[in-house]
This record gives C-alpha cells, sequence and structure tokens, in this order.
C-alpha cells in the first residue's frame, strides 16, 4: 500500500511539499480519486449484467472524471476546487441512481446521499462538509415528496435482477467509504508519526543548537581575552624585548585558534548547505601524499614527531577531488601530531585491494577508550586524551572529515585501543 500511495504522490505539485498537512491532505485526495475510480469500473460491468446502460455511461463519465482529478491537481489547480468536483460527481451518480431506481426506497437507495457528506468530512472538514449535508438532506426530500405523492420514475434496469443489484449496490457502498475512511486514517497515522519524528529531530538539534553556541562562545571567547588582555600591555615601555615577543606569541597563537574555528565553522555550514563543490579528476595518490608529506614535514619535525609514508610499488589512481582527499588527510596528520608525545612516529600510508582503496593514518599515541570511538566524528566531541600542551582542539576536524567523507561517497573510520595508538582511515570503493 505504501508503494502505491508514493506512486499516487507524484501528483502532488511541489509547492504542497513543503507543509506536511497539505501534503497528506493532497495524498490522500489522489488515493481516493483513484479508489473511487476502480469501484465506477466495477460498477460499469455490474450495470451492463442489471440492463442499465444509462448507468453504465454514467460510471464511464465518472471514470474518467476521477482518474483526470490528481492530473488537474499536478497541474496546479487548487485542491478545494477539485474535491468540490469530486463530491459534485459523486451527488450527481447519486442522483441517477435514484433516478433510475424509481425514487428512494429504503431497502435500497436511501443510504446512499449520506455518501455525499461522508466524503465532503473526510475532504474537507466538519464545517465545509455542512453545506453537502444540506444538499444530500435535500435530494431525499426532493425524491420523497414525488414518493409520497405517488409519482414514480422510469425504472431502467431488469427488475427481475433487483435483489442482486440490491446486495451489489450496498455492498459497493460499503467498501467506498470503507477504503476511503482507511486511507484517510492511515495516512493520518503516517502524518502524525511523521510530525512525531520531526519533532524528535528539531528536539535533537535544539539540543546541539545550544550546546554548539555554549562550545563555539567558550572557544572564542578564552582566546579574544588573551588577545585583548595582551594588547592592553604590549605597547608598555617597561617591558622587555623578549617579553614583547612573548606577548606577540601569545596573541598570534590566540589569533589562530579563533580563525581555525571560524574555518571550520564556515567549512561545517558549506558541506551541510550543499554549497561545497566537487572538482573530480584522475590523480595519483602516491604523488599526493609525497607532495603533502614535504609540506607538513617541518611541522613534525617541530614537534619532534618522526613522519613516514608507506606507497605501493604500483601507481594508485583515484577519481575523486583531490584538494578534499588532501583536507582529509591533513585533518588525520594534524590531529596525530596534535596528540601524540614527542619521539613518536606518524604513519601515512596506501592499501589497494580488489575492492577498496584505503588512505590511513597511524600512530601510536595515547590511543582512544572504546566508549569514545562512537562519537569521534561527531561535532564538539572530543576524546578524553589531552593534546600536547600548546595545542588546542576545537572538536569539529573529525566532523569534517565525515562529511566531505559522506560527499565523496567514501567512509571513515579508526581502530584505537587505549595506550596503543590509533589508525584513522578513509576508504573509497572501486565500484
Amino acid at each position: 500500500m505504501k508503494r502505491v500511495t508514493d506512486l499516487f504522490a507524484g501528483f502532488i505539485p511541489p509547492s504542497a511539499l513543503t507543509d506536511a498537512e497539505q501534503a497528506r491532505a493532497h495524498r490522500f485526495f489522489i488515493t481516493s480519486c483513484f479508489i473511487t475510480a476502480f469501484f465506477a469500473a466495477m460498477y460499469f460491468f455490474m450495470s451492463w449484467y442489471i440492463d442499465g446502460p444509462i448507468f453504465a455511461y454514467a460510471m464511464v463519465i465518472s471514470f474518467i472524471v476521477f482518474t483526470s482529478l490528481p492530473f488537474f491537481l499536478r497541474r496546479g489547480v487548487r485542491l478545494f476546487i477539485l474535491e468540490n468536483i469530486y463530491i459534485l460527481d459523486i451527488t450527481l451518480v447519486v442522483i441517477l441512481l435514484i433516478y433510475l431506481g424509481g425514487g428512494i426506497r429504503i431497502s435500497n437507495l436511501a443510504p446512499w446521499p449520506m455518501v455525499i457528506p461522508s466524503f465532503a468530512i473526510l475532504m474537507q472538514g466538519p464545517r465545509r462538509a455542512m453545506k453537502w449535508l444540506v444538499i444530500a438532506v435535500g435530494i431525499v426530500l426532493f425524491f420523497s415528496y414525488f414518493t409520497f405523492r405517488g409519482i414514480s420514475f422510469p425504472v431502467r434496469y431488469d427488475m427481475t435482477k433487483d435483489p442482486l443489484f440490491n446486495m451489489l449496490s450496498l455492498l459497493g457502498l460499503i467498501l467506498i467509504v470503507t477504503a476511503i475512511f482507511y486511507t484517510s486514517e492511515k495516512q493520518r497515522r503516517r502524518a502524525q508519526y511523521e510530525l512525531k519524528q520531526q519533532n524528535m529531530k528539531l528536539a535533537v538539534m535544539n539540543s546541539e543548537k545550544d550546546n554548539f553556541l555554549r562550545i563555539v562562545s567558550h572557544d572564542l571567547k578564552s582566546p579574544a581575552l588573551i588577545i585583548t588582555e595582551f594588547a592592553k600591555y604590549i605597547n608598555d615601555p617597561d617591558l622587555s624585548a623578549e617579553e614583547q615577543k612573548e606577548y606577540v606569541d601569545h596573541i598570534s597563537s590566540s589569533g589562530e585558534r579563533m580563525l581555525e574555528l571560524i574555518r571550520n565553522l564556515l567549512d561545517i555550514n558549506m558541506i551541510e548547505s550543499g554549497r561545497m563543490t566537487l572538482n573530480k579528476s584522475n590523480f595519483s595518490l602516491n604523488q599526493l601524499i609525497s607532495d603533502y608529506s614535504e609540506q607538513i614535514s617541518l611541522l613534525a619535525t617541530n614537534n619532534h614527531i618522526n613522519l613516514f609514508i608507506h606507497l605501493p610499488d604500483k601507481e594508485v589512481i583515484l577519481l575523486s577531488d583531490r584538494a578534499r582527499v588532501q583536507q582529509v588527510i591533513d585533518n588525520y596528520v594534524s590531529n596525530a601530531i596534535k596528540y601524540c608525545p614527542d619521539g613518536t612516529t606518524v604513519d601515512i600510508g596506501i592499501s589497494d585491494t580488489a575492492d577498496n582503496i584505503e588512505i590511513y593514518v597511524k600512530d601510536n599515541g595515547p590511543g582512544i577508550a572504546e566508549n569514545e570511538l562512537s562519537t569521534l566524528f561527531v561535532p564538539f566531541r572530543t576524546a578524553s586524551s589531552l593534546p600536547r600542551t600548546g595545542t588546542h582542539s576545537s572538536g569539529l576536524g573529525l566532523a569534517i572529515v565525515k562529511k566531505i567523507a559522506d560527499v565523496l561517497h567514501a567512509s571513515v573510520g579508526v581502530d584505537s585501543e587505549l595506550g596503543r595508538g590509533s589508525s584513522f582511515f578513509i576508504r573509497f570503493p572501486k565500484s
């Protein structure tokens, strides 16, 4: 049933998809049209059997109307107008049925006028359905008046088959109303479930927003205070040249911290808003890592880290965005240098298998606790391991890595054990 309703949802105009309730109303109307068209086709065959060609022709017209309405909806005609056309067609069918049946008869045709306000309630709500209830009561009173006066209408179908017609028409009435009501109730519950899920997501997003503001305000306030305080005294004539240099270094490092956080926030925003453009091309991973190792070697040396490169003999060609792949590697290596103690090693390598191309960055630093691995790539989540003195972690680097990997259709992960180092990787499926 879900696949059918999803197929019918193709008739919903794009403007209605932005509102969950509007989308539900449109989806319900489209489903109702096709259900009613199906029953109109069934009544067509029944009418021929009963020998009622006029009613059979009316079913053909109804079938065309009901199947056409969703297409008009797609063309931009207002839902309210099409709902009224739908109910009006039901009304004309009821009038024709009563007319050809010889007037209102309790055993067969009396329940049919109540179909009109029933559909109106389901589609337009109780208030708007009142006018259709008045029309339904008017139809009953109109035909009751003629029956009371003894005026009979022409009977077009074979009276010998009247019991069968009674049974089939009442059964059809029950099935139509049941099917429409079932569809309405199911879609209402589906809409309620989607609304509940949306509210839960909004609650999580609101919590993340508060956490985000708290962390950002803290991470920006601390270096800003440092810059402000040291800037106050940097021009003090009593300061020695060494002290001035120390103050300038503090200001510079604090500014770099602020710049790094702002740059990371901009990267996160660009990726999540879908504004990150990719420049895909075939490039050599061997060459990329060789070039990058030359750039990062000075930083590793200054932090007393031994950097080793492991490249396969065969050149590995990757179709991807070279700059973004290097950004991932840079985040991994920078983190490794930041958390590894002096004298340790960081390995950068490529693993080329039949199914995947993997880039890994392995260190023998403090490692990560098992209970922290699942949240490592979540924004503003950092491991309990402390970075080396003089460095700072915003908790955004690995989150950016994860988001870039998603855009590149790659996967990221880490193998780590507390006290035994970590191995971070990004994996590109060859398929």
